[in-house]
């Protein structure tokens, strides 16, 4: 198999792609293991620490020994099943926050540079700006630990349709300037989950100065299906020219439902067009 090319020069723009273990979240840690074994083509993972994929001492033990025969790089996509530290409920909110923070001492042990969360969600309208300050006081907790340990924390904007927090642009825009003394903190842009929401347009252009980190796949614009870029009505034109715009220099990963070589090597095929 063809060695990866991770990093793409655009038109003089340096861009960094990888894959996210999104696709064996339902099968086995074994089976994830040995599919990177055999991938030459990707050399920046994201691990999702959750489900079948979440990490243990052993599992990070071999991840670790795989980087280093394989000369990987991880990021690390913080537990999201149950997870809500924006909960009005005091017990419920710490201990997402708990388990949020044991998730990001394993992004510390993996060297990883970047924390994936997911900002929460409310159960109702009428509690949404309560919601959005509880997020916003766990987020700074967690930023302060992850100074300690030199990660970044990524907060992922959220899909359309399910009462997730940060959704909209200008939405994130006010509740990241109410965090603004936070230097490890920015945006995680799903650009699936801004399709869904028909923001997509909106967070390039009023955002792109806060985008850390980036996910790509594809949708209907109505449903978050995790599709092949190029297998839905996200326009990838838009996308790229928005995020060079931007200068954005983190790293963009293909997070599909699927086994993401597909969507990896559709991408490095567009990238080496506009290159």
């Amino acid at each position: 198999m063809r060695e990866a090319q991770t990093i793409f020069y655009v038109e003089g723009w340096e861009l960094k792609l990888g894959a996210s273990s999104l696709f064996a979240i339902a099968r086995s840690f074994k089976s994830f293991l040995n599919y990177v074994r055999k991938t030459n083509s990707v050399k920046v993972w994201e691990i999702i620490d959750e489900a079948e994929t979440r990490l243990t001492p052993l599992r990070i033990s071999e991840l670790n020994d795989l980087a280093r025969t394989k000369g990987l790089e991880f990021t690390l996509h913080a537990p999201f099943l149950d997870v809500n530290f924006a909960s009005l409920s005091p017990y419920m909110r710490k201990a997402s926050l708990k388990h949020l923070e044991n998730s990001l001492f394993k992004a510390y042990l993996l060297g990883c540079r970047v924390l994936v969360v997911h900002g929460g969600f409310y159960p109702h309208v009428s509690v949404k700006d309560r919601a959005y300050e509880l997020s916003r006081n766990s987020i700074r907790k967690l930023a302060l630990k992850a100074v300690d340990y030199g990660v970044k924390i990524a907060v992922e904007n959220g899909p359309a349709g399910y009462s997730f927090l940060y959704v909209e642009a200008d939405e994130v825009l006010k509740q990241f300037s109410l965090l603004s003394e936070l230097e490890n903190v920015g945006l995680c842009l799903d650009v699936g989950h801004a399709n869904t929401s028909s923001e997509l347009k909106h967070f390039l252009q009023k955002a792109g100065d806060l985008i850390l980190h980036v996910h790509i796949h594809d949708n209907d614009g109505k449903r978050d299906l995790h599709l092949y870029p190029g297998e839905g009505t996200v326009d990838w034109h838009l996308v790229f020219e928005g995020l060079k715009q931007t200068s954005f220099d983190g790293y963009i990963i293909v997070e599909t439902a699927s086994s993401p070589l597909l969507g990896v090597k559709t991408v490095e095929k567009w990238l080496k067009a506009r290159g």
